[in-house]
């Protein structure tokens, strides 16, 4: 090829139109898992056309109606809001129970789960990630579930149906891995976005001893605008008012007016906090996953999230922070992150 052909190349290239095969779409389903069955509800974007399921062929269409299952700018399709298909109910891959005597919140993972929150008149998360087999006290806080990547929209439509359905029973919802193979459309999906969701309606009581081992938690603070200015994550660890004032301060002082620091009982129980260290934006955030006691050391689990690159955030600077009252007397803490990374210890 003679140079002067190699400059004209991406001029040619430019005037050149690329079409793809087929008109392009999207996908987003979520599999939500009740007692009675399991459903999948599959939300379709882009172009109307017709794209086949096995056997099935199914007409997305563009559509104005009103439907409570409806989704801002999504598809219509076979003239209904969302392509929902029912199957056999599986066996629950999680459950929440009330502990007898203590009166705690237990969480039992029987399958990963990633978050889980309660609805008994609002929202609240009850945990982050807990492992396949094992049992996490819930520590709830105010918070509405959110599913990454899905729009607010299809968000208040599933949980609008998921409490349709609760006959005014409390409500616990756990976020878990896909349980389902994807659905075979064709032609395939320009991008797919998958969710499943465990339901359960009620919250039974069960007996549970709990363990010397085991430590009690209350979370006292948190958030992402604390005093705390340095730039790398600390814990600390408190046992007297003195230092639990001094925790508190580091929490409030750029406050007006500053709130009153909750009253502990520092002769049974202690307050232990972790500072992530000040950031120059938003999308940092610290959650409680659990609490271990190790001989006198006690092991603080979290779970550090931090924005993805090239998302949105604020354009300020955060400082996200956690304070906790723990049953017992501590000598030591240690903050490690879900995958057993040490972030601080303390003192």
């Amino acid at each position: 090829m003679k140079p002067w052909t190699l400059l004209l190349l991406p001029i040619l290239l430019a005037g050149c139109v690329f079409e793809r095969p087929y008109p392009s779409y999207t996908v987003t389903e979520t599999q939500l898992l009740f007692k009675e069955a399991s459903e999948r509800w599959s939300y379709f974007y882009g172009d109307p056309q017709v794209i086949s399921l096995g056997q099935r062929s199914l007409a997305l269409t563009s559509s104005n109606q009103q439907h409570i299952w409806a989704v801002k700018d999504a598809l219509w399709v076979d003239n209904q809001p969302v392509l929902r298909e029912v199957g056999p109910a599986l066996v629950a891959p999680a459950k929440l129970v009330y502990a007898f005597p203590s009166g705690v919140l237990v969480v039992h993972a029987y399958r990963n789960v990633e978050r889980s929150w309660l609805y008994d008149g609002s929202w609240k998360r009850l945990t982050g990630k807990v492992p396949e087999g094992e049992s996490v006290e819930a520590a709830p806080d105010r918070e509405t579930p959110n599913l990454e990547d899905f729009s607010s929209s299809e968000e208040q439509v599933l949980l609008k149906e998921i409490l349709a359905r609760a006959g005014g029973k409390v409500v616990a919802l756990f976020q878990l891995d896909p349980v389902f193979e994807p659905n075979r459309f064709e032609p395939r999906p320009f991008t797919r976005r998958t969710a499943a969701l465990s339901v359960q309606y009620g919250v039974p009581t069960e007996f549970i001893l709990m363990w010397p081992d085991q430590v009690r938690t209350k979370v006292i603070s948190q958030g992402t605008d604390s005093a705390f200015t340095g730039d790398k994550p600390v814990g600390y660890l408190a046992t007297n008012l003195k230092d639990y004032s001094m925790i508190w301060n580091l929490v409030v002082s750029n406050l007006l007016p500053k709130p009153p620091m909750p009253s502990v009982n520092l002769n049974q129980n202690s307050v232990v906090a972790f500072f992530l260290g000040q950031k120059r934006t938003g999308g940092y955030s610290v959650r409680f996953v659990r609490a271990e006691r190790n001989d006198s050391t006690l092991v603080i689990v979290l779970q550090i999230s931090q924005p993805a690159p090239g998302s949105a955030v604020t354009q300020a600077f955060t400082s996200p922070h956690i304070v906790l009252e723990v049953s017992g007397r501590f000598t030591k803490v240690e903050y490690r992150d879900t995958s057993g990374n040490l972030l601080a210890k303390a003192p």
